[in-house]
């Protein structure tokens, strides 16, 4: 027997009652539409607003994804985050649809609760609190999805809210690809069950034509759609070697979130049981294959992202409580009480690390900022010139370079750097941290290469986790030394104007070594050549274990000077297999520059040694290393 069939059981309320019953409904819709909307700009005010603004001119300037980009975040990637005059009517629209259909699908749910008319509310109202405060938004329609499907009600609506929660499934999934890895295998389970049931799968049908469609209306060619899928593919598989972190506050969560993740996954599996015997494995399976999601989301890097994971937990009990109140035993309510308190101390844990409040205060604070929402609504509702005031009030952007031509970042930019009067001809991967692998690196270093390459590049030193600054982008650099030259300074970096005639280059071997992890290594000899590496390790089997389950350990070279100075940097084993400028060492902007003209003024390697912190583990490396030194050699600049 379906939820709806038993709702209909109950007397038909009076008018009164009905009255009271709309009233509170609507009181929800509007906390979640203040919740859930971002009515005011939204910037990390760190390296993410570098990619994060040129999201949002991506979509308004229908650049091509698979072609012109090749990063994670998909052609819908600005309504995760970020602010632009250009798209702000676009993101508040869809939003608010998007938060309507959650709201819609979030209140029939709750009709099993049979609660009051304001205690039902209440907790619609707390369930869109905690989506919002835990940065759940892209990821609540696919999950309400599995729960709407397990529900299976037939009033006469229900197919066509379904249908339409599949729809904001697809739109996500097309914000980022961690969002289509997510939704995939749930949207598979539904299908499967739909046809053992023998009826259409129409989650799946939708959720394709969804993709499809939103893919088409944001600009995008359909020849794009397998490259995007290639090229955030490739990014994903290097990801763990290139952006995971140990000793980063929030380590200690990690049991805590491991063990509440199966109690929940096991509560709603009994849950489920009482109402439908097909629910708890689909339930089940579904939920772990979310929650091994949010484990890699959050715990490989354990950066803000760990806010999301840390949220899930809560987020799913109460939606399920909500769901099922009604059909669950005092065992199972008792238990949900306790593991919502162990979900919110999971994330008041994690919240406290980076957000510095509490999730009971973030939810108060929804609260206290509702009038300022209104506010900003109504800026937005009068037109474009009050948005772009809110906008510059943000990113105060800095002027533009006069006669800069078509412009890129690099490594990465200020969101008060690229928010001014550029046009950019950005490469394919953005950030030049995120190109983690070989075939990543000769994709920016062939738009260098090529007639889209931009008249002017702002370049600094900036890189992150303590790398060796060059291997970012690291195959680009001949590029930059011999297609471009420097003009002058801007901000703090310095300008490079595309020369019309660039010189050659050449990478000319010159020795290779065989040593160990741990060894120290003297470099050859060679005064004044910019010397050129790379190495061969190999990962073992624990390795790919590490990689693919959790995160892989970390690989570091200690760099000795001619000073006897040591320096610790992080490397990154597919970039130096690629190779990589080792000496003279560029250490800051300066010292970039002074390779055009005064390479002997920087800091020259002695030696260099290769290590692998285990953290009392197993080592992950087979200890030989290869190292292939080569000479980067700069031909004469001809006569132009």
């Amino acid at each position: 027997m379906t939820i709806e069939t038993k709702q209909h059981e109950v007397a038909r309320p009076g008018r009164s009652e009905r009255a009271m019953r709309r009233f509170a409904a609507a009181v929800s819709l509007f906390y979640a539409l203040n919740v859930i909307v971002p009515w005011r700009p939204q910037f990390t005010g760190d390296v993410d607003d570098s990619w994060i603004y040129p999201l949002h001119l991506a979509f308004a300037q229908h650049w091509q994804w698979g072609r012109d980009i090749a990063f994670t975040y998909g052609p819908w990637g600005f309504l995760t985050a970020g602010f632009a005059p250009q798209t702000i009517h676009t993101l508040l629209l869809v939003w608010i649809v998007t938060t309507g259909a959650l709201w819609w699908n979030v209140w029939e749910l709750s009709s099993g609760l049979n609660w009051k008319p304001w205690s039902r509310a209440l907790a619609v109202v707390l369930l869109f609190g905690v989506i919002a405060q835990t940065d759940l938004r892209p990821i609540a329609p696919v999950i309400l999805l599995l729960f709407v499907h397990i529900a299976d009600f037939s009033d006469r609506f229900a197919l066509a809210r379904k249908l339409l929660l599949v729809l904001l499934v697809a739109l996500m999934s097309l914000a980022k690809f961690t969002f289509f890895g997510l939704a995939v295998p749930i949207v598979l389970l539904i299908s499967i069950d739909e046809i053992i049931r023998r009826r259409v799968p129409w989650v799946i049908i939708t959720y394709c034509f969804g993709i499809g469609l939103f893919w088409l209306m944001a600009g995008q060619s359909i020849a794009g759609f397998v490259p995007y899928v290639k090229w955030s593919m490739e990014l994903t598989r290097a990801y763990g070697d290139a952006m995971s972190i140990y000793g980063q506050p929030g380590d200690h969560s990690l049991p805590w979130f491991v063990l509440l993740s199966f109690v929940v996954i096991f509560w709603t599996a009994l849950t489920m049981w009482r109402t439908s015997k097909r629910g708890p494995i689909f339930a089940s399976l579904a939920l772990l294959a979310a929650f091994s999601a949010l484990f890699k989301i959050g715990y490989v890097r354990r950066d803000s992202h760990l806010i999301v994971a840390a949220g899930f937990p809560l987020f799913v009990v109460l939606l399920v409580s909500i769901a099922q109140w009604r059909q669950m035993n005092q065992r199972l309510r008792i238990t949900a009480v306790i593991v919502m308190i162990a979900g919110g101390l999971l994330g008041d844990s994690v919240r406290s690390v980076y957000w510095a409040t509490s999730l009971e205060r973030g939810l108060l604070s929804t609260v206290i900022a509702i009038p300022a929402n209104i506010a900003a609504a109504m800026i937005h509702l009068i037109g474009s010139p009050s948005t772009e005031i809110i906008f510059e009030s943000v990113a105060r952007p800095l002027p533009a370079l006069p006669n800069a031509g078509k412009v890129d970042f690099y490594p990465t930019a200020r969101l008060d750097e690229i928010a001014g009067e550029w046009s950019f001809s950005k490469r394919p991967v953005w950030e030049s941290y995120a190109a983690t692998t070989s075939s990543l690196l000769e994709l920016n270093a062939a738009h260098l290469r090529s007639a889209a390459a931009p008249d002017t590049i702002l370049f600094k030193i900036d890189p992150i986790d303590h790398r060796f600054p060059s291997q970012d982008d690291s195959l680009s650099w001949p590029g930059l030394l011999t297609r471009y030259e420097p003009a002058g300074t801007w901000n703090d970096r310095i300008v490079l104007r595309k020369r019309a005639n660039p010189p050659a280059y050449r990478i000319e071997p010159m020795q290779t070594l065989t040593s160990k992890l741990e060894d120290w290594i003297d470099l050859p000899r060679a005064p004044g050549v910019l010397l050129w590496i790379s190495i061969d390790i190999k990962p073992n089997g624990r390795h790919a274990l590490a990689n693919a389950f959790y995160r892989p350990h970390e690989l570091w070279m200690n760099v000795e000077f001619s000073s006897g100075e040591v320096k610790p940097h992080r490397l990154i084993p597919d970039l130096i297999r690629t190779g990589f400028l080792l000496s003279p060492a560029v250490e800051s902007t300066p010292d970039f520059a002074a390779l055009y003209s005064k390479a002997d003024a920087v800091r020259r390697v002695a030696r260099i040694q290769l290590t692998e912190p285990t953290f009392g583990g197993s080592a992950q490396f087979e200890p030989e290393i290869k190292l292939h030194f080569s000479r980067l050699i700069i031909e004469p600049k001809q006569p132009g």
